[in-house]
């Protein structure tokens, strides 16, 4: 795609011409959110938001500034379809007390058991479906990806979605710190399922699309989202039980 002219020489035309170039891009961005989000949420919504950004977009970019369009059109994008979710409130009542009753079984799990709970064990202490834990962890990943606040704890933050997909490092002992941590990560998938594995390395490896993922395993997009989530919630745990093993050994 060509660079499009300074702001104040495009005409409404070009201006509608970029918006056309890189539709494409909204339904890109779209498709990797849509990861940490559950089934419910109205993805029309969410892609005319991305509209949007991409309209705002186009209507202000100004290269001087250094950035490629592509760039930045997806923060523009980006923003605005976080913005939209931010503003639904896809979360009621009855849901955020699932969450909480999942929160405390888990906490008491891990006492007893002296290590992290896994998924069916909280599914068996709470007398539901694996499947069900499965949509309350998703629930659980949306509200702290949208940084909401649900009376939980921090435990399900991105940490091991954030070292999967971590940014090149500059200082020399930073970069060897971030070296650690993936091969770290890359142990922990190894003690994986076979779906959690297969839905890590397809989506952060080959950068598929959770369509696409889905079509690959004869799932649905939700179901995907689903097994994510509990990947990222054993993944985080595997990875702390290193780490804690690791210090111990050093002390």
């Amino acid at each position: 795609m060509v660079e499009p002219k300074k702001r104040a020489a495009r005409s409404q035309d070009e201006q509608d011409q970029l918006v056309v170039d890189y539709l494409p891009l909204v339904n890109y961005i779209l498709g990797r959110l849509t990861i940490n989000l559950p089934p419910q949420i109205d993805r029309e919504d969410l892609f005319s938001a991305g509209v949007i950004g991409l309209i705002n977009a186009a209507r202000n970019f100004d290269p001087d500034r250094g950035a490629s369009f592509k760039t930045y059109a997806y923060t523009n994008v980006k923003g605005a379809i976080l913005d939209e979710l931010r503003r639904q409130d896809f979360v009621p009542r009855t849901q955020r007390d699932r969450i909480r009753a999942l929160t405390d079984a888990r906490r008491a799990l891990e006492v007893e058991l002296g290590r992290p709970a896994r998924a069916p064990e909280i599914a068996e202490r709470l007398g539901v479906s694996l499947r069900e834990v499965d949509e309350i962890l998703l629930m659980m990943r949306s509200l702290s990806w949208l940084s909401l606040d649900v009376g939980g704890d921090d435990s399900d933050r991105d940490s091991a979605s954030r070292y999967l997909a971590s940014p090149k490092a500059v200082d020399p002992a930073d970069a060897f710190a971030k070296k650690e941590l993936k091969q770290l990560v890359k142990q922990s998938i190894s003690r994986l399922s076979e779906p959690e594995r297969r839905v890590i390395m397809l989506y952060y490896q080959q950068e598929l699309l959770l369509k696409e993922i889905g079509e690959l395993m004869g799932i649905s997009e939700s179901r995907v989202s689903q097994i994510h989530s509990r990947a990222i919630l054993h993944l985080n745990q595997e990875i702390e039980r290193r780490e804690r093993a690791a210090a111990g050994g050093r002390s």
